[in-house]
């Protein structure tokens, strides 16, 4: 996973055992140098990329140096990444970068009183758990590092 401050490619697949006790929380996932125009980005038919909400997130990430590593220029094209619906996750609740063609992505946990500054964010993915035997027993857990 990359933040603004280091991006860097990954071709593996991202995602949870559903059988597990782990499902994936309120995250924003931003996928990074996919081939234009995502809007044609598609899984099962559907779309997976959301153009009209959170487009400004593209133009914030685009601005970090980083974006650099990607083999991206500084304030690419924003057609090249994808604010993601995590309800598009594959059948096995994954998120296939190499299926999608994505080079890298981000997950955001909040973007504070910066919406606009992808410096200041918070990365990491939010997972919830879920135990039988623990009735309406619901964590969040925010991971702050994931690789």
């Amino acid at each position: 996973m990359s933040t603004c401050s280091s991006m860097h490619a990954t071709s593996t697949t991202f995602g949870l055992d559903w059988a597990g006790p782990f499902q994936l929380g309120p995250s924003i996932f931003v996928l990074l140098s996919c081939p234009p125009p995502t809007s044609s980005l598609t899984y099962k038919s559907f779309p997976v990329c959301d153009t009209s909400v959170n487009a400004h997130l593209c133009v914030s990430l685009y601005t970090c140096p980083s974006i650099l590593s990607l083999g991206l220029p500084l304030f690419s094209p924003t057609n090249t990444c994808c604010v993601y619906f995590s309800a598009s996750l594959g059948p096995k609740g994954d998120l296939d970068l190499q299926g999608l063609r994505c080079l890298g992505y981000v997950s955001v946990l909040s973007l504070g009183d910066f919406p606009t500054d992808a410096n200041k964010w918070k990365y990491g993915i939010t997972l919830k758990y879920n135990q039988p035997g623990f009735d309406g027993f619901d964590a969040l857990l925010r991971v702050g590092s994931v690789r």
